[in-house]
């Protein structure tokens, strides 16, 4: 699993490492109902750019 954070604004992608992400488990409820091939977390927001920009307004 790779995740990425993705900027709301700008549509900047940066990718990051986190253990964590990588040891969720897809639900039993899921499982049994999809053959599931791929995980991805996807955390948006606003980066540091976005951000600086805004406080200026």
């Amino acid at each position: 699993m790779e995740p990425f954070m993705r900027c709301l604004q700008y549509g900047a992608i940066i990718d990051f490492e986190n253990k964590s992400y990588e040891q969720i488990d897809v639900p039993v409820g899921i499982k049994k109902q999809f053959n599931v091939i791929n995980k991805r977390v996807i955390l948006e927001g606003h980066c540091k750019k976005c951000q600086k920009s805004k406080s200026l307004e």
